[in-house]
């Protein structure tokens, strides 16, 4: 069982860690296929280093995309939404390696 108790999926050969990743999947795979967005990355990996090349850890995202009709390239992790607290369901971890990915390849990471 995955943390927040979600359950894994397996779709077109993807493993995904939840049922709000693969469907999130399902509906960039469909604006692909509608021509809103193009090249879709699923679960791209950045290695984040230290300034003289010391490799401290890697940060896997859920989606990377290109939005035509934005023109930027957008980067997805897919977390819960607790409505209780109106907030994210965000591990200290995750929120940290977003953080860092976003800090050393200048992009930012938007919640989904």
């Amino acid at each position: 069982m995955n943390k927040f108790y979600a359950k894994k999926k397996v779709i077109d050969g993807i493993s995904f860690d939840s049922l709000k990743e693969s469907m999130h999947y399902m509906v960039l795979k469909q604006a692909q296929q509608d021509g809103k967005i193009r090249d879709l990355i699923v679960h791209p990996t950045f290695q984040i280093t230290w300034p003289l090349g010391v490799k401290i850890c890697k940060v896997e995202l859920d989606f990377m995309y290109y939005d035509i009709i934005q023109d930027k390239t957008c980067y997805i992790d897919v977390k819960g939404w607790d409505k209780k607290k109106k907030k994210w369901r965000v591990t200290n971890e995750s929120r940290i390696k977003k953080l860092l990915v976003e800090a050393q390849y200048k992009i930012k990471v938007e919640y989904a």
